[in-house]
C-alpha cells in the first residue's frame, strides 16, 4: 500500500518558484495566439500566492485562473459549428449514405443564421453549446 503526499503541490504546472506559488500551463498550437507563451508553448508564470498564504487560498485562485484559461480557449471549440464539423469528421457521418451526406451539409447553412451574440453580431454556428438552454421555438 502506498502512503498518500502530504505535499499540496501534486497538481499539473503548479509549483513553488522563489516563494511563490505559480501556475505555469502547457498551451495547444492553435490557441497559442490568445496567450503569451514562451518557446516551449508553455504560458508565462501566474503568481497564484506566496508559501506563507493557506493552501485553500492559493487553489481558490487556481481555480478562478483555470476558469478564465478555459473561457479564452473555448472560443473556437464547443460551439454548435465545431460539433457539426466533429459530427462530419466522423466514422457515423461517411457511413450514411452519399444522399443522406449531402442533405446533411445542407442543413448546416442554418448555423449561417445572423444572430446577436453578447450585443455582438454573430451567426449561430458561433453560439457556445452551454448557452444553449432551452429550445429556440414556441410548440
Amino acid at each position: 500500500m502506498t502512503k498518500a503526499s502530504k505535499d499540496p503541490n501534486k497538481i499539473k504546472y503548479v509549483s513553488l518558484v522563489n516563494g511563490r506559488w505559480v501556475y505555469r500551463p502547457y498551451i495547444r498550437k492553435a490557441d497559442r495566439d490568445n496567450f503569451d507563451v514562451d518557446r516551449s508553448g508553455f504560458l508565462k508564470p501566474i503568481k497564484l500566492g506566496v508559501k506563507a498564504d493557506p493552501w485553500h487560498r492559493v487553489l481558490k485562485v487556481l481555480a478562478v485562473v483555470q476558469e478564465d484559461l478555459v473561457s479564452h480557449t473555448k472560443r473556437d471549440r464547443f460551439t454548435l459549428r465545431w460539433i457539426a464539423d466533429k459530427y462530419e469528421q466522423s466514422s457515423d457521418f461517411r457511413a450514411l449514405s452519399s444522399a443522406s451526406q449531402k442533405k446533411a451539409k445542407t442543413t448546416r447553412r442554418i448555423l449561417d443564421h445572423e444572430l446577436t451574440i453578447n450585443e455582438r453580431p454573430g451567426d449561430l454556428g458561433e453560439l457556445l453549446i452551454e448557452s444553449v438552454t432551452h429550445p429556440c421555438f414556441d410548440r
